[in-house]
């Protein structure tokens, strides 16, 4: 719910160069990426792994 919230909100929060990271569980990466793509096309995402190849960080940033 405040993933979707705050994503919902990015491009009041973001400048042009805005970039927002968070810790997500390790089941939630596509779920929260799929949910920008519905939402935005002038976002980038990128999924980062933890040490043990779970997914563990998710990068959102205005494509420049």
């Amino acid at each position: 719910y405040y993933y979707k919230e705050i994503i919902k909100n990015l491009d009041n929060y973001l400048n042009d160069n805005g970039t927002v990271i968070f810790e997500i569980g390790c089941k939630q990466a596509q779920i929260i990426k799929d949910f920008v793509f519905t939402i935005y096309s002038n976002k980038t995402v990128e999924i980062i792994k933890d040490y043990n190849s779970l997914d563990r960080i998710i990068v959102i940033k205005n494509k420049g």
